[in-house]
């Protein structure tokens, strides 16, 4: 059960082991009650949903300022991690995001955090991704575009797009170490021969 947002400087050490406390964060705006028990029931497990939105057609800002959009990486495999400085989950699933980044950005994963915290926090976020030195691209998108593509009751949210702007594999709530279906979904999205040359094993 989602526990009330906690501000930033409640959060935790970036490293705090996942597992503690809650996996989602509400959101910060009002829903109502029935439709977010029923948004909960529909997205809180993995899927493979056969149809999903035009991921193409989402849009932010990197951290340098420039325009960037999902249609941008088309063709590649895109795992999609929405988040804020305020959510406790978010910040503590993030060493499991950066390990995800080094051991299969290799294979070709292209992994995106998009912060949606408000336009004035900005500074905050750029200051707190250099501190922890995450080395994945973080996208800014203050207006919450992304709930209009993609949605996002409690966070943090994440998705796996296939090479065809497919959604192949989505979570609610916190990614954790060794998660088998995400284990599988990525090998799949990936294929056997990308992961054999990046680990630098001889293909089948």
């Amino acid at each position: 059960m989602a526990s009330p947002a906690a501000r930033p400087h409640e959060a935790p050490a970036i490293g705090a082991a996942p597992g503690h406390g809650p996996t989602t964060s509400p959101r910060r705006r009002t829903v109502p009650g029935a439709c977010l028990v029923v948004l909960l029931l529909l997205t809180a497990c993995a899927r493979r949903p056969d149809e999903g939105p035009d991921t193409g057609a989402y849009h932010a800002v990197s951290l340098d300022g420039s325009e960037v959009s999902l249609r941008d990486v088309r063709g590649q495999v895109v795992l999609l991690n929405v988040w804020t400085l305020w959510c406790l989950p978010c910040r503590s699933e993030m060493p499991v995001l950066e390990g995800l980044h080094r051991v299969y950005q290799p294979a070709g994963l292209t992994l995106v955090g998009v912060n949606v915290d408000a336009r004035g926090d900005i500074p905050t976020v750029r200051s707190f991704v250099r501190t922890t030195g995450l080395t994945y691209p973080i996208w800014l998108d203050p207006d919450d575009g992304i709930s209009a593509r993609f949605p996002t009751p409690s966070l943090p949210a994440t998705w796996l797009i296939g090479r065809d702007g497919r959604i192949l594999w989505s979570r609610l709530g916190m990614v954790h170490p060794d998660d088998p279906e995400l284990g599988t979904a990525l090998r799949n999205a990936l294929g056997a021969e990308q992961l054999a040359r990046a680990s630098g094993e001889p293909d089948s």
